[in-house]
């Protein structure tokens, strides 16, 4: 299970502690992180994206090494 055995390797990785969700039946953790921002507001869409584009680039490459893709 990547949460108990990689959890701080990964952590070390991305620069900050984490909240991982255990999910009981499964071999895998979920992490959640969200941004506070009102999707309707075309006026915060640039944040956001470039807030989402900074995140997948930060946590995809700890997490390579425990994935399949």
């Amino acid at each position: 299970m990547t949460h108990s055995k990689n959890k701080d390797k990964i952590e070390a990785a991305i620069g900050s502690d984490l909240e991982w969700m255990e999910l009981p039946d499964a071999t895998a953790s979920r992490i959640l992180i969200t941004m506070k921002t009102n999707p309707k507001d075309r006026k915060s869409w640039d944040e956001s994206f470039e807030w989402c584009t900074r995140i997948v680039n930060l946590y995809s490459q700890p997490f390579k090494p425990y994935t399949n893709y």
